[in-house]
């Protein structure tokens, strides 16, 4: 209901309206948009609430004089427009969740792109336990250029949502998170590869 400093909508109780009348008004509502005249007059018949429930001819005379038809297809209207506002908003925030994981595996594989291109080395060694050196290929600048490209797709679909081109919050910790738990991983290989290196002297020594 309508506080007394709001406009009223065509649902709340109108002026002058008597509160049993507006208490029938809204039992009609909670039929739903099939409602009618003979189907409150069963609901008020098994509603312990009501003991001494009106006939046919009196409901449907306060349904003429208060437009209840009118003001419950009102009522419906602002429902069906209420549940799209909020289907689209679960939509557009699915979108910009779906934007943060692909932004997040664009940055991930553009870091391991841009890893391999920066190497010198493949990190494996020949048979004289020499490192084999690292070629940049077009194939994986080609591929750099796509990772890029992606990110400026992503970017596009941000601002036609009217959202910063930037990933969430939320998104941000955990990109943090899989971050660390990235360069754990990385530490390990490089102690694993410093270890074959040690292996490699070692054996050139022997």
């Amino acid at each position: 209901m309508a506080d007394n400093n709001e406009e009223k909508q065509p649902w709340d109780r109108q002026k002058s309206e008597p509160s049993g009348s507006y208490s029938l008004f809204n039992e009609f509502l909670k039929l739903g948009p099939l409602r009618t005249i003979p189907k409150l007059v069963v609901k008020l018949q098994d509603d312990p609430d009501f003991e001494d429930p009106p006939k046919k001819w009196a409901l449907e005379k306060q349904s003429t004089k208060w437009k209840w038809r009118v003001r419950a297809e009102a009522y419906d209207d602002e429902r069906i427009l209420l549940e799209r506002k909020e289907l689209e908003a679960r939509a557009h925030e699915r979108l910009i969740k779906r934007l943060d994981q692909n932004e997040l595996e664009e940055d991930k594989l553009h870091q391991a792109i841009m890893d391999t291109l920066n190497a010198t080395t493949t990190g494996e060694f020949d048979k004289k336990g020499n490192p084999i050196p690292f070629k940049i290929t077009a194939k994986a600048y080609a591929v750099d250029c796509f990772s890029k490209a992606k990110k400026n797709s992503s970017d596009s679909q941000r601002l036609d949502y009217g959202e910063p081109t930037s990933i969430s919050n939320d998104t941000v910790k955990l990109k943090k998170q899989d971050d660390k738990e990235f360069s754990e991983i990385k530490d390990l290989f490089a102690e694993a590869e410093k270890a074959n290196d040690d292996n490699s002297d070692l054996k050139e020594v022997d």
